[in-house]
């Protein structure tokens, strides 16, 4: 199980270590929390709900249940007031994916290559002849080399 964990993507690993701290978080909150059982059972909640997201996100990883697409970057909406990247645009060999960004990534730049981990069972929609994703597991970017 080590093993088959080490061999998960660096930034898919970062993920599930996230969940896995936020569920454990929850949960410490909850056994703080044993006097107020509305927010103790809205905590409980919370936590066994992303626990087990983390769970299943581990399972699928070291089964082997994710999809590793490689692309580059030709487009990044961005927020009017922030200037957020709130979704960006991957052209990978003969189509053009866009998937959400949950958080800001500094380094990424039109032109750069572009990793995004997803499960198999991903949803994926069509709009104007661009495949839209919006169940991703993680994204890496990368400048290229040469240029």
């Amino acid at each position: 199980m080590k093993r088959a964990f080490k061999n998960i993507p660096k930034v898919v690993r970062k993920q599930i270590w996230l969940r896995m701290a936020v569920g454990a978080v929850f949960l410490l909150f909850f056994i703080i929390s044993t006097g107020q059982f509305r927010i103790g059972l809205m905590l409980l909640l919370f936590a066994i709900l992303i626990l087990v997201n983390g769970g299943v996100m581990i399972y699928n990883c070291v089964t082997g249940r994710y999809l590793h697409i490689i692309g580059k970057c030709v487009d990044m909406e961005r927020t009017k007031l922030l200037g957020r990247t709130k979704r960006i645009r991957v052209e990978t060999e003969n189509t053009v994916v866009s998937i959400p960004m949950h958080r800001d990534l500094k380094n990424l730049h039109i032109g750069d290559h572009v990793h995004i981990y997803l499960p198999v069972k991903a949803t994926v929609m069509t709009h104007n002849d661009v495949y839209v994703i919006n169940q991703v597991y993680a994204v890496k970017a990368e400048r290229k080399k040469d240029e």
